[in-house]
């Protein structure tokens, strides 16, 4: 098997990511605070959960409601609406949740995955270096 390479998926969580941002579009206030200090954009694995967020902070820096209606507004006035999936995808994200969503749980498992990332990110490039030297 040397000298082949297999093909991976970076380890993330999108059921964590939906239930996080769902979790906020029904209950910001008593979650965004404790959210916004625990992740970053980065903590979110793809592109269109990293824009609903950035606009979610973009309201709560405004101390503006966070909510379906306002997420939609602020999506769509940056011309990202479709972009994340459209207005189906937002109104989807609060799907299945529970009555009483585990934020915390759900941000620790994010958290997790984005270790695991980085690791996976670092090994990567320690290989493209060692092949790079080998080259050389």
């Amino acid at each position: 098997m040397s000298g082949q390479f297999i093909e991976t998926v970076m380890p993330a969580n999108l059921d964590a990511e939906r239930s996080v941002l769902g979790a906020l579009l029904l209950d910001a206030p008593s979650k965004i605070d404790s959210v916004a200090v625990a992740l970053t954009i980065d903590d979110f694995s793809i592109e269109p959960h990293r824009r609903i967020w950035e606009r979610m902070l973009d309201l709560y820096n405004r101390r503006e409601a966070i909510d379906r209606i306002t997420v939609i507004h602020e999506l769509r006035r940056n011309s990202e609406l479709e972009s994340v999936g459209g207005m189906t995808y937002i109104c989807s994200l609060d799907d299945g949740l529970p009555n009483l969503p585990s934020v915390d749980s759900y941000v620790r498992i994010m958290k997790d995955k984005t270790v695991l990332r980085k690791i996976a990110m670092l090994g990567e490039h320690l290989t493209n270096q060692a092949l790079t030297a080998h080259e050389n």
